[in-house]
């Protein structure tokens, strides 16, 4: 009988082990939406076509099985920049100058149990205003009401969340390239900031599960106020649960990598 050594047949042992699956947000639970902006064929310009570095965004497609387009609002969309986050890396980029945001054209159903969101943005935030994401009943005229969750806007300086009231205050910094979270439920609410979560036990709350997104804007009506968004925003995910604190991680440890933070 040959004798197979032990250094071979630790080789060959190795040679057939399994791959482990990088993470990306499609490993997570709950994935209702993910927006991608190194994906540059996820973007149409304002009129139609491929998108180029300085035009105005049409349409920015979901990466997540569930198609929930984004549609700007015309002209007064936001634009997209091929190198205009950390440097080198691809943005949508709202000036802060009566520039609007986006919304799904199509109702959200996929927060059957209207209990429970997370939320992860990578960003850079110009100037302190504006919101990042809003989940509200189809049709609501403004993103504040019963109704409605705004998952991270600016609240006399600080970062808060709303949904039926407002939820949490934690610091934060303008110009500053950021992967920011939240999370809320009946009973409580997280928000993250470059993966420092602060819990604000027994502030959250519930909320209606039928609705649209909305990104940088209020939603429904899109309107142009103070609560527009100013800045940079690269990577967008959403989800109808709440994501643990290692699953944050796992997030802002892949967008790191992915955005050079």
């Amino acid at each position: 009988m040959p004798i197979i050594s032990k250094r071979k047949l630790i080789t060959n042992v190795a040679a057939y082990a399994p791959a482990v699956s990088a993470f990306t947000p499609a490993s997570l639970p709950g994935l209702v939406a993910w927006y991608d902006a190194s994906v540059t064929g996820s973007f149409t310009k304002n009129g139609g076509g491929a998108i180029s570095n300085g035009d105005i965004i049409g349409t920015w497609a979901d990466q997540s099985t569930h198609g929930y387009t984004l549609t700007g609002n015309g002209a007064s969309a936001p634009v997209y920049q091929s190198a205009g986050f950390n440097s080198t890396k691809p943005c949508v980029f709202w000036d802060g100058l009566d520039i609007r945001g986006f919304v799904t054209a199509t109702s959200v159903t996929h927060f059957n149990s209207g209990t429970a969101a997370s939320f992860f943005v990578v960003c850079r935030i110009d100037t302190k205003n504006g919101r990042f994401a809003s989940f509200a009943v189809t049709g609501s005229a403004f993103d504040v009401g019963a109704a409605d969750i705004i998952f991270l806007f600016d609240n006399g300086g600080n970062l808060s969340l709303y949904s039926n009231g407002v939820v949490g205050s934690v610091a934060y910094s303008t110009g500053t390239n950021y992967r920011l979270g939240s999370s809320i439920d009946a009973t409580d609410s997280d928000i993250y900031v470059n993966n420092t979560g602060t819990d604000d036990a027994g502030g959250g709350s519930t909320f209606t599960s039928t609705g649209a997104i909305a990104i940088g804007c209020r939603q429904a009506n899109n309107l142009v106020d103070a609560a527009s968004l100013a800045g940079a925003v690269s990577e967008i995910v959403i989800g109808n649960q709440v994501w643990t604190p290692t699953q944050f991680t796992s997030l802002y440890t892949y967008a790191g990598t992915k955005w050079g933070l």
